[in-house]
């Protein structure tokens, strides 16, 4: 997971910055954003990546709006940041566990009771 997020993360940033037409100061603040996304989620430190990512967002939009970056290059960002959106996402969803067994999948955490009849119950033992 952690590459697919690094590998979107610099998707971004060749999308966002990639040509000659964007201005020094713009593509060296998209790159900081994206270093720290990417380091961030490197270190699964969730939180400051999704803060990062915010921050990716925000400056995106902000250059954009300024006319520093072009509608398709903001648009290339956007959905890459979405893509590493959903994987922070993914990272940081609490497990899901069953409130009831299912038949037949053993899932572990037995006494290790074998079924044999060893219990304390009324019956005469095994069937024969």
């Amino acid at each position: 997971m952690i590459r697919r997020l690094l590998a979107v993360c610099l998707v971004a940033f060749v999308a966002g910055c990639g040509s000659g037409t964007v201005d020094a100061d713009t593509r060296d603040l998209l790159r900081n954003d994206m270093t720290a996304v990417a380091t961030a989620a490197a270190s699964k430190d969730y939180v400051s990546a999704k803060s990062a990512l915010a921050k990716l967002l925000d400056d995106t939009e902000a250059a954009y709006r300024a006319g520093k970056i072009s509608s398709s290059r903001r648009s290339d960002i956007v959905e890459a940041a979405a893509k590493v959106q959903s994987d922070l996402d993914t990272a940081t969803a609490p497990a899901t566990t069953l409130p009831f067994p299912i038949p037949g999948i053993d899932i572990g955490g037995g006494n290790g009771d074998n079924g044999n009849g060893n219990g304390k119950g009324k019956g005469k033992g095994k069937d024969k």
